[in-house]
């Protein structure tokens, strides 16, 4: 959902690439990111159902010797990035830090790390944190004008 903007400045002729439409408000955006790391941690961590048990694609792609780990916290960083651009607490970010640190720390461990993929869902516990923030701030009518 980029969109090109061309500079003023002639000699530039390269465009700024904006993450979002121009006149996308900060309250609709907030919202559309809010959506967009729900389902990625939906997609990580509960993504499927064996034995009426939720895995996702953090356990089966942390299964990969030696990227599968990083690969998946490059995606939780991403949530954490996106909590970080909405103004998340201090304390809600090192919870969150703390959250992935412990999910790729464990998930590197062979045998044992694999299995701690499919238990500590780290993205689902980073969103309910990220969820609960960002939602006070949406329903602050001040908040986002």
């Amino acid at each position: 959902m980029a969109t090109e903007m061309k500079t003023s400045n002639s000699q530039s002729p390269a465009p700024i690439v904006l993450d979002h439409p121009p006149n996308m408000d900060a309250r609709r955006i907030a919202e559309e990111e809010l959506r967009r790391i729900a389902y990625l941690a939906d997609l990580l961590d509960n993504k499927f159902s064996i034995g009426g048990y939720k895995v996702g694609w953090d356990g089966i792609i942390g299964l990969i010797p030696g990227i599968g780990d990083l690969v998946t916290a490059g995606v939780s960083a991403y949530i954490i990035y996106i909590a970080r651009k909405h103004g998340v607490s201090k304390w809600a970010m090192l919870k969150m830090i703390a959250n992935s640190g412990i999910d790729l720390t464990v998930g590197v461990i062979p045998v044992v790390g694999d299995v701690a993929d499919f238990l500590w869902k780290a993205n689902a516990k980073n969103l309910r944190i990220v969820q609960k923030q960002l939602e006070k701030k949406l329903s602050e009518p001040h908040h986002f004008q």
